[in-house]
C-alpha cells in the first residue's frame, strides 16, 4: 500500500487555471526523470531565468506533498505559453464557470474566485516572458484585490449597521406596540372604573335626594307644630290679657 501524506498535494490540471509544471523530487533526481518518462516527457533542458522563478513563487507558491517517504515539489510553469494554450486557459474557465454554477451577472464568489485565478495566470504568463512587466502587473493586481477587500470590509459594515438600525427599529417598535397594547387595556379598565363610579355616584345623587326630601317633609311638620303652639299660646295670653266684662 501507498503511504501517502500531503502537505498542499499534486495539482488536478482540470479544477484549476494556474498552469503548474511537472512535479520533480528535490533529493531524488532519478525518481523525478521517471515521472516526466512516464509523463511522455523528456529531461528538462531549458533555462529558467532565477528572477522570472522568484516572481511567479512569490504569488504562486509551490506545493508540496510526501509520498512514500519522498518529497515532491511542483512550481507553477515558469515558461511562455503559447497562444493555442491561452485559448485552452479561456475554453477552461467557460467550462469551470458552467460546472461550478457561476453567474455572468451580479454578485457571485464563484466568478470573482475564478477570474481572480485566471488573472492571475495571466500575470503568470506575462512574468515567464518578461519579469519586470509581470511584476508591475502583479502590483495593479494587489491593488485591485486590496481595494475590492476594502469595499466588501465597508459594505459588510454599512450591511450589519443598516440590520443593527432594523433590529433596533424592531425592538422599538415592538416596545411602542407593548405600550400602546398596555394603554388600551389600560383605557378599558378605567372606562370600567368610571362605569363603577358613575353607578355609585347616582346611587349617592339619589340617596341624597330622598333625604333631602326626608328632611323637607320633617322641617315642614316641626314648623307646622310649632305654629300651632304658637297659636295656642297666642290665644291663653289674648284670653288672660281681655279686660274682664261686668
Amino acid at each position: 500500500m501507498s503511504s501517502y501524506i500531503a502537505v498542499d498535494g499534486p495539482v488536478d490540471a482540470d479544477r484549476t487555471l494556474i498552469r503548474y509544471d511537472v512535479p520533480f523530487a528535490p533529493e531524488d533526481p532519478k525518481r523525478s526523470l521517471k515521472l516526466r518518462q512516464r509523463l511522455g516527457l523528456a529531461a528538462e533542458t531549458r533555462d529558467v531565468d532565477a528572477n522570472v522563478r522568484v516572481v511567479i513563487d512569490s504569488f504562486l507558491v509551490p506545493r508540496t506533498w510526501e509520498e512514500n517517504g519522498v518529497r515532491w515539489v511542483q512550481h507553477a510553469s515558469p515558461y511562455p505559453t503559447s497562444r493555442i494554450e491561452t485559448v485552452q486557459t479561456k475554453e477552461k474557465l467557460k467550462k469551470l464557470m458552467k460546472e461550478m454554477g457561476g453567474k455572468s451577472t451580479g454578485i457571485c464568489p464563484i466568478r470573482s474566485m475564478l477570474y481572480g485565478e485566471c488573472f492571475l495566470e495571466v500575470i503568470r504568463q506575462v512574468a515567464a516572458e518578461c519579469w519586470e512587466r509581470g511584476l508591475l502587473l502583479l502590483k495593479v493586481h494587489a491593488e485591485r484585490v486590496e481595494s475590492q477587500t476594502a469595499h466588501r470590509d465597508l459594505f459588510e459594515s454599512r450591511t450589519g449597521y443598516a440590520f443593527r438600525l432594523a433590529l433596533k427599529g424592531e425592538k422599538d417598535t415592538g416596545a411602542m406596540i407593548r405600550q400602546i397594547e398596555d394603554f388600551k387595556r389600560r383605557s378599558v379598565e378605567l372606562s370600567k372604573e368610571e362605569e363603577v363610579l358613575s353607578l355609585k355616584c347616582e346611587e349617592h345623587k339619589k340617596y341624597a335626594e330622598e333625604q333631602i326630601l326626608i328632611d323637607e317633609k320633617k322641617f315642614n311638620d316641626e314648623i307646622n307644630v310649632l305654629k300651632k303652639e304658637g297659636t295656642q299660646k297666642k290665644n291663653q295670653l289674648d284670653s288672660l290679657t281681655a279686660p274682664i266684662k261686668r
